[in-house]
């Protein structure tokens, strides 16, 4: 099963790469052709040459350079084992230091714990106490 399936992308890869070749030949003719017209029934001014001429110079930089990066096998580069993450110290607090960082971080869970929408369709916020109270009641319930 292995060989067929590989014998098949290998028959769709190559068919690919004929489509692409007939398209820019069919352009090229197209755009021989048009830049041949002039005068008579002709609308020359219809035709957007310069969105031609793109397109003849990205089929010539495919015909140059190989088919497009996205259907370029992927290649993965290799990864250096040596690099380590840098850690940050923790830092040194003096006591005074530490109890106060201490009391910042159990404010910090306290009000972590007051955070949500006072509302219907609202974002969370920060809820006062007078929220609080006013949720209690019942105030802040919606109304049908």
């Amino acid at each position: 099963m292995r060989k067929r399936a590989k014998l098949i992308a290998e028959r769709d890869r190559l068919n690919k790469v004929k489509e692409a070749v007939q398209e820019q030949e069919r352009l090229l003719e197209s755009y021989r052709e048009l830049s041949t017209r002039t005068g008579g029934f002709s609308r020359g001014g219809t035709v957007d040459k310069v969105a031609i001429k793109k397109r003849l110079q990205e089929q010539e930089s495919l015909s140059k350079f190989g088919p497009r990066f996205h259907e370029r096998p992927k290649s993965t580069k290799p990864v250096n084992v040596s690099m380590q993450v840098k850690q940050k110290p923790n830092p040194r607090y003096t006591d005074e230091m530490a109890t106060r960082e201490e009391k910042a971080k159990q404010e910090y869970e306290r009000m972590k714990m007051r955070v949500g929408p006072v509302g219907n369709k609202m974002g969370d916020q920060y809820l006062t106490d007078s929220d609080l109270a006013d949720f209690k009641r019942g105030l802040l319930r919606r109304r049908s």
